[in-house]
């Protein structure tokens, strides 16, 4: 099912097996997401340590009194929504693409703090320097959340707009959190799913669609997305214990792995110290890397995991790396990301992730976790 940029919805929902039986009224957004192919750029591998352009995954946000669309990067792991502003180079260098950037002068609502602001990530050679700033984010119907506080960018490392939607104890800086102080939805969480292919996803806020996976959802007590990995499998059937917390992040395109797991990887597919591997042995293969997790087993496979360095070769570079890039934090990011649905209840400080279904079906439901 395919939405518009936001959308305002209300519905009766009846929840099946393991969810809550009585009906309840649904108020939940929905944010059409797409797949974003990066423009090849040098300078930004440099700064982010990536090893290919890839692909992220976006939506608009409709900011001020002018409802100015501005494409955002969609970011599990952190949590403060910051927008390029004009004059600002992405990239640290570079003219931000168009329709990333917000104009406070076209919004009559705007207000500037005068607040400057510093963020970081990974080992800290990515950042953003910026303003913060309060405006309203409207919905196609009109409502709107009113004076939600983000961040105007004069500078930043990413290619776009960086929309943080993981739990934040200064709630209105939340769009979750502010969402549900603003009356649209009734419970403070959301759920993700990236699509599959040409097929649009859906960030749900206050709602599930549970017809987007398979089986039950596994719980976990922590909406920091810090999960308990068991193993992981190779697709030669070599399991190699993890039993340790790793961060999911559908802003990271790679991997981030021990160096022992790594290597077993690069091993079985003939890849030399740098991931590259012969193509041969990892596309238009039947393998795939099986994550153990909460009682559930999640498939990533080798064609999410390499990718063909240029037309006509015959060498494929990986998505799988180690932790330099995270100062050691292990960290899982789109392969496996787009491999399952998420749901996150910030009420409740519970999120479940299940094997994605891939479908145009959709039953949307209130949380009951």
């Amino acid at each position: 099912m395919k939405f518009s940029t936001s959308v305002l919805v209300a519905v009766l929902a009846s929840v099946a097996s393991a969810t809550p039986i009585a009906k309840r009224q649904v108020k939940y957004l929905a944010h059409q997401v797409d797949a974003y192919e990066l423009p090849g750029n040098s300078k930004r591998e440099e700064l982010l340590g990536f090893t290919n352009t890839g692909t992220r995954y976006t939506t608009d946000l409709e900011l001020g009194s002018s409802k100015e669309k501005v494409k955002v990067m969609i970011d599990t792991a952190s949590w403060r929504l910051n927008v390029p502003g004009p004059g600002a180079k992405c990239l640290d260098t570079e003219p931000c693409p168009t329709g990333s950037v917000f104009d406070p002068e076209r919004s009559t609502t705007f207000h500037n703090s005068s607040i400057p602001q510093s963020s970081g990530y990974g080992r800290g050679t990515t950042k953003v320097t910026s303003f913060r700033v309060y405006d309203d984010v409207f919905f196609d119907n009109g409502d709107k959340i009113p004076q939600f506080q983000f961040d105007v960018a004069n500078a930043t490392s990413f290619e776009l707009g960086w929309f943080g939607i993981r739990r934040y104890s200064q709630q209105d800086a939340s769009y979750v959190y502010s969402a549900k102080k603003a009356g649209l939805i009734n419970t403070a969480g959301y759920s993700l799913y990236l699509g599959n292919g040409d097929q649009s996803g859906t960030l749900l806020l206050g709602a599930v669609d549970s017809d987007k996976y398979e089986g039950d959802l596994a719980f976990f007590d922590n909406t920091d997305f810090e999960v308990e990995f068991d193993s992981v499998t190779t697709g030669n059937g070599q399991t190699i214990q993890i039993g340790s917390a790793i961060g999911l992040d559908s802003g990271d395109p790679e991997i981030r792995l021990n160096q022992n797991i790594v290597d077993a990887i690069y091993k079985e597919v003939g890849a030399n110290k740098d991931g590259d591997a012969p193509c041969a042995n990892v596309l238009n293969v039947n393998k795939s890397l099986k994550f153990a997790l909460g009682g559930i087993t999640v498939d990533v496979p080798y064609s999410d995991l390499f990718y063909r360095e240029s037309s006509g070769s015959s060498t494929c570079g990986s998505y799988i790396t180690n932790t330099y890039a995270t100062q050691g934090d292990q960290n899982i990011g789109l392969p496996f990301v787009k491999q399952i649905y998420l749901a996150s209840s910030f009420d409740s400080g519970t999120f479940g992730v299940a094997p994605v279904k891939h479908t145009d079906e959709s039953n949307i439901v209130d949380f009951w976790f």
